[in-house]
């Protein structure tokens, strides 16, 4: 290996260092920052990089920004198709983002490339059960679309009999009126609706199996975004969805996305990194910018900590409640479980240490560790406090001096 590449590869090792130190003190903005700083060194390798961005994807879900998760958890797959942590962090990211076939695949991946499958079988367990309860809700809906069918095909029987009937007696009472609102009753198929959102944009997702783009019309305006999907070879909407939202968004700038599970929706926010505390404006208006920003800055109710929203419109039609605090308390409590390794590992004993250390303790760990260049760690400051702690590098290796 070249001093070069030894220069990076101890770099990148000190911000990897730092990032694990952060994400130890829960300060999970700057761990993600040390991660993206490792990123930018030029040189590191696939291996390395995946590492990194497995780790930059656990910070994000620390921080509720699972879009940013599943970002980075995807960039690691692609750099290390066999890290088993990449697939586990894009399955907990697309749970949390109620996106449960993505969250199963990613499960299923990452059982065949780790060595510990108990964590990805215990989230196996969890998508099955969510996935089963939406199967078991899909079926009123099926049955009434069918149920609807066959009234519809038995009024036109009965307004078929009835007009030969007329037919053949021209003098006869005219039709009732209950035939007439037996062909007109409809009851529109409904799909559930979620969304989730990024510093930079908010994503609506409509979820209608394949549906084409002919058969649905979406205006997206600056407040607002209309929904009307068509039945198949019909021209008459058989679902819609008004919004008025929360805030605004950049029309002009909207995607649609239309996918094999769902019809996707994405909104740039006209104001980024104002958080959206819903998807519709509370009362039909949407607040001011500034009531925004400041709702977005201010602390949550009552001091305690902020609890993760769970954006579906599914949620409140579900027949079971569930308790969505001690679901959170559970997955937070696997991800804190996880054990450290490497650096993180080392990193969290030596703090253990100091923290709980007297003061002379404290001392003699900081004079070797400085003047040693880190390659010395005493605690006895008896020993250590009258001499100068000599550098001691590791077997195999020689200390260089350069100048500066």
């Amino acid at each position: 290996m070249t001093d070069k590449q030894n220069l990076v590869e101890n770099r990148v090792n000190e911000l990897i260092s730092s990032g694990n130190a952060a994400y130890v003190d829960d300060d999970f903005s700057a761990a993600a920052a040390a991660y993206s700083s490792a990123l930018q060194i030029s040189g590191i390798t696939a291996k390395t990089a995946a590492q990194i961005y497995s780790l930059r994807a656990q910070a994000s879900i620390r921080m509720e920004d699972y879009v940013k998760a599943v970002y980075d958890a995807n960039l690691a797959i692609q750099a290390d198709g066999s890290l088993d942590k990449a697939y586990l962090r894009k399955g907990i990211a697309c749970f949390y983002l109620e996106e449960y076939e993505t969250a199963k695949s990613a499960f299923l991946s990452g059982l065949s490339h780790t060595s510990k499958p108990e964590v990805f079988r215990l989230w196996l367990r969890k998508c099955e059960a969510e996935l089963e309860e939406e199967n078991a809700e899909s079926v009123p809906s099926t049955s009434a679309s069918q149920l609807h069918k066959e009234n519809e095909s038995s009024a036109k029987d009965q307004a078929t009999h009835v007009a030969k009937q007329q037919e053949a007696e021209p003098i006869s009472s005219p039709v009732s009126d209950t035939t007439g609102e037996t062909c007109g009753t409809q009851k529109p198929a409904k799909y559930r609706h979620q969304w989730f959102q990024s510093p930079a944009a908010v994503t609506l997702a409509v979820m209608a199996k394949g549906i084409k783009a002919e058969q649905a019309d979406i205006s997206v305006q600056r407040q607002s975004v209309h929904i009307a999907i068509k039945a198949p070879r019909s021209e008459d909407a058989e679902y819609e969805l008004a919004l008025e939202l929360f805030a605004p968004v950049v029309a002009d700038s909207a995607k649609v996305e239309f996918l094999s599970t769902k019809v996707e929706i994405r909104l740039p926010k006209a104001e980024p990194n104002v958080h959206w505390a819903s998807l519709e404006a509370a009362g039909g208006g949407a607040p001011a910018p500034a009531a925004a920003a400041a709702a977005a800055a201010a602390p949550p109710a009552g001091g305690g900590d902020s609890r993760p929203s769970y954006p579906s419109s599914y949620a409140a039609a579900r027949k079971q409640v569930r308790d969505w605090d001690k679901i959170e308390g559970e997955l937070k409590g696997e991800v804190e479980d996880e054990k450290l390794e490497g650096d993180a590992a080392l990193q969290k004993l030596f703090r253990d240490i100091y923290a709980n250390a007297d003061e002379d303790t404290r001392r003699a760990m900081n004079k070797s560790f400085v003047e040693s260049n880190g390659t010395v760690l005493s605690t006895n400051w008896s020993e250590i406090g009258s001499k100068k702690v000599e550098c001691t590098p590791p077997e195999g290796m020689e200390v260089k001096k350069y100048d500066s």
